[in-house]
């Protein structure tokens, strides 16, 4: 009994601060959410409307929930520009700064998660050296976060024109993490 007691007192402090770190990571959200994440699959992509602005176009986007039942989504979706014959064009992605920090976004059969898709048109490139004009995209392949499985969108609303951080580059995107509502 002695030795019982002596092994216990050395196991109490370690099964005390293992029970105050599960604690800890619990009330940060690092266990995973009771909704599943929502799977490529059951997904549909939505086009919204864009808007220009002093040489900085926005482009609004939604994945919706066509699935049975609900399913989440936390961060940042991919964004990847593709030409006509289906080959991906070059593509940079950075986060999107709006000061918002990412959250995860509950969707209920039907509902959405938006985010933002913003770059340069380039008009403050032009006339520079190494200036060019960037290739427009016919199709977007949108990856929902925590996938690896992307949807195509085709249409007008995936017809963009980014160009880069300086003359002659091209196809930066700066994304926004999925919010609950448009952006």
């Amino acid at each position: 009994m002695l030795v019982m007691s002596a092994l216990l007192r050395r196991m109490l402090p370690i099964a005390v601060a293992t029970a105050l770190a599960g604690a800890a990571i619990t009330a940060a959200g690092a266990h995973p959410p009771s909704t599943p994440r929502c799977a490529s699959a059951h997904l549909r992509v939505w086009a919204g409307r864009s808007g220009v602005g002093l040489g900085s176009v926005y482009a609004k986007f939604a994945f919706a929930n066509a699935a049975g039942g609900a399913c989440s989504l936390y961060g940042r979706p991919g964004v990847r520009l593709v030409d006509a014959s289906g080959r991906p064009m070059t593509t940079m992605e950075e986060t999107y700064q709006d000061g918002a920090p990412a959250r995860r976004v509950r969707l209920a059969p039907g509902a959405r998660a938006y985010f933002l898709v913003a770059f340069s048109d380039g008009g403050g490139f032009v006339g520079q050296p190494g200036f060019r004009t960037c290739p427009v995209s016919t199709r977007l392949l949108l990856t929902p976060p925590g996938s690896s499985h992307g949807l195509f969108l085709r249409g007008r609303a995936a017809r963009l024109q980014p160009s880069g951080r300086h003359a002659g580059e091209c196809g930066l995107l700066f994304v926004s993490a999925v919010a609950a509502s448009v952006p």
